[in-house]
């Protein structure tokens, strides 16, 4: 059975979390799916993926839908699936179809067509996952003229870290992982740690964001005047597990996530977690895991404190691994795969 993942048209040059996610789900489904290939589209030519060989095509992000819209619609023939991965106050508009047309013009990649709509494209789609009922709700708000069929497909981690689970004595107090870039409030973050937390320890790791040439510059002004503060740039997964093994808290404090999946590999790892009031993550409050709104400087402080001075509890329960989190999408596959060869 030939899969194509579509993800986004700079995937191959810019990772995230989407694409993160997507190798996951290729991982199971080839594993637990005798006869089953998946094949990614930014790493096809046009040609190939102009192909009418799909039997399924899986696109991940809504927002970044339009980037291939065109072998969406005219592949007639494949099962198509859609895992939106909806940003919190996402609407499709005018803005979002522009952005889609310049990202392609600078990454030197096919252009989409204009006249092609978010909502028109939905429509095609046999089939929808959801990172959690939360998502799931807010798309049938924004989109509330389509009759879907959907499951809910929570994010998890690698088996390995919930049954070889290793920990380690804390030498930091906070981490931050993820792309150096507005949205993730890097600066904002630093500025509080560097007003309420001196004491403490803060180490960034993370890619900095091409097209926000400036705001980088501003993060590397500050990073001079914060002696406490470690820019480690790009590390390795095992790199980052590693750390996050010796840190005491993670924050993800960005104004917008959907479900992070930095959160639940830190939670596996020993390391609590402030995460941001504007996801969609399947985890709640707890001893390990608090949410803060990053724009409320109180809020945040209240919340580091807690977490710093408080222990971890290791009867973590709000993580699985991504064989038992996509057991229901293997099946829909495997029920696809036997209508297929009929």
């Amino acid at each position: 059975m030939n899969v194509l993942f579509i993800v986004r048209n700079d995937a191959g040059v810019k990772s995230g979390g989407d694409l993160i996610q997507s190798q996951y789900y290729k991982k199971v489904l080839e594993d637990e799916i005798d006869g089953l290939s998946v094949q990614y589209a930014h790493e096809l030519s046009p040609k190939q993926l102009s192909s009418n060989n799909w039997d399924i095509i899986h696109a991940f992000n809504v927002e970044r839908l339009l980037d291939y819209s065109k072998y969406i619609t005219t592949n007639i023939s494949a099962y198509k699936i859609l895992s939106p991965i909806l940003h919190p106050g996402y609407k499709p508009n005018v803005t979002n179809k522009i952005k889609t047309y310049i990202r392609a013009v600078l990454s030197k990649q096919p252009l989409p067509k204009l006249t092609h709509s978010i909502s028109n494209t939905l429509e095609i789609f046999d089939f929808f996952t959801f990172l959690s009922t939360s998502e799931q709700e807010y798309f049938q708000n924004t989109f509330h003229r389509m009759k879907i069929e959907s499951m809910v497909v929570i994010n998890a981690v690698d088996q390995r870290l919930i049954t070889d689970r290793e920990f380690r004595d804390k030498d930091n107090e906070l981490l931050i992982v993820g792309r150096i870039e507005s949205r993730k409030n890097i600066i904002s973050t630093i500025n509080i740690v560097n007003k309420h937390f001196s004491y403490a320890t803060l180490k960034i790791i993370g890619s900095k964001n091409k097209y926000q040439k400036a705001y980088f510059k501003q993060f590397q002004k500050l990073l001079r005047e914060s002696p406490n503060v470690e820019y480690l740039g790009v590390r390795t997964h095992e790199e980052v597990l590693e750390i996050m093994r010796k840190t005491k808290v993670l924050l993800t404090l960005s104004n917008a996530e959907v479900s992070p999946l930095v959160d639940l590999e830190a939670l596996a790892c020993g390391c609590k977690v402030l995460t941001t009031t504007q996801s969609w993550t399947h985890l709640s409050s707890s001893k390990n895991v608090l949410f803060a709104d990053p724009k409320n400087e109180i809020q945040v402080v209240n919340a580091v404190n807690m977490l710093l001075n408080n222990g971890f509890d290791y009867s973590v329960k709000e993580i699985v691994g991504w064989e038992e989190a996509l057991a229901g999408l293997v099946g829909k596959y495997k029920s696809l795969q036997s209508q297929i060869k009929r």
